[in-house]
């Protein structure tokens, strides 16, 4: 359905190939679509991955495929003629926010044990958010968002039932394709693994006694040490795997000026978190620019069905209080200019504020889901 979505907005806008317009926009135009023709290029012709002569005087083609080209889905540009990069950029997009909402889907499906109308529309609300519609053409960042459900749940099933493997490799995939929205997507799992093990409950375990014929219970907290480390071990893990990339962008990046960190001497608020809460109605423009207003809509029924969440006696109030004040925390990261400072890697965003934000719309969707 959001790929359907976004060709009728293709087909209305007359983006090839029902018109002569092209859905290259701002950086999609000057930066990803160049460097995209580039790689194609050294494909076709056997050139060097580790330097190229094609920007500037020369300069390092590792650090530019790292952060813009290191997405898996690029390699099927070996299949597209050079003539036709543009419009296999415009229907990637596609192709991703189609495979967002399926993996939210799953997370849903698989978090509730059910496949009914609300999974869909809740994953319909994920793909087709506020933050893609304002972020979409910012191609390399897509992958990770795409796989952020399937990290969510590969944490959940580390945290409930010590299975790791989603985990580790969904990390794994995030970090390799971007490592710049991949530090947010981190941060955020240490969060929300706190938030997990803080809403574990006891596990109730019977015994039968064989001499009087009556049965005990007794319940039994979980096993923390063993959680802690399956979390760190397989997070470590999950960034082994994408050290190749990982450890020469970090070289290249500390003889630039992103090397550089001058950390905020005061506090400072950007706006109320009630004044942003108007950021989840319908109607509201996109942000792109310098101000630092976060793209958090995620379709006006959220609204509606966070209070559900919240009145929802099946819910335990210990995870019901974990999770809202996560997303309170993540509310004040927007506001705020330190937490925002850190949340964007130690620097400040130069426009395309909270980037961070399809995080908190991920929770609060998941959590809406639930009391739904």
């Amino acid at each position: 359905l959001p790929v359907l979505v976004l060709i009728m907005v293709f087909a209305g806008n007359a983006i090839f190939p029902f018109g002569d317009n092209s859905f290259l926009r701002v950086d999609l135009y000057h930066q990803y679509a160049p460097f995209l023709s580039a790689m194609k290029q050294k494909l076709a012709d056997g050139g060097s991955f580790s330097y190229t002569w094609n920007v500037g005087l020369g300069t390092n083609f590792l650090s530019l495929y790292g952060y813009y080209l290191a997405s898996p889905f690029n390699w099927l540009i070996l299949l597209c003629p050079l003539n036709y990069v543009i419009e296999f950029l415009s229907y990637m997009v596609v192709f991703k926010t189609g495979l967002t909402g399926l993996f939210f889907a799953l997370y849903l499906s698989r978090k509730s044990g059910k496949k009914d109308y609300f999974t869909t529309f809740f994953a319909i609300f994920f793909a087709l958010s506020g933050y893609f519609a304002a972020y979409n053409w910012n191609i390399m960042w897509t992958d990770c968002i795409m796989v952020t459900p399937l990290i969510l749940l590969g944490l959940e099933l580390l945290v409930k039932e010590h299975r790791c493997w989603l985990y580790c490799l969904s990390l794994g995939l995030c970090i390799l394709s971007n490592y710049y929205i991949a530090i947010m997507v981190c941060m955020f799992c240490v969060l929300y693994f706190i938030v997990l093990v803080v809403s574990l409950p006891a596990s109730r375990i019977e015994y039968f006694n064989e001499e009087d014929g009556e049965t005990t219970a007794r319940f039994v907290r979980p096993s923390y040490l063993r959680i802690f480390v399956d979390f760190c071990l397989y997070s470590l893990l999950a960034g082994g795997l994408a050290a190749c990339l990982v450890i020469p962008e970090v070289m290249a990046l500390s003889l630039t000026a992103s090397g550089d960190f001058s950390f905020p001497k005061e506090w400072k608020s950007y706006f109320s978190i009630f004044d942003m809460l108007a950021r989840h109605m319908a109607l509201v423009d996109t942000e792109i620019g310098l101000d630092h207003w976060p793209n958090i809509y995620c379709g006006t029924a959220a609204m509606v069905a966070f209070p559900v969440y919240l009145i929802n006696n099946r819910i335990p109030w210990k995870e019901k209080a974990a999770k809202m004040a996560l997303i309170l925390f993540l509310l004040f990261s927007f506001s705020t200019n330190i937490p925002n400072y850190i949340w964007h890697g130690f620097h400040y965003p130069n426009s395309l504020p909270c980037r961070q934000s399809f995080l908190y719309i991920a929770l609060l969707l998941s959590m809406c889901y639930e009391g739904v």
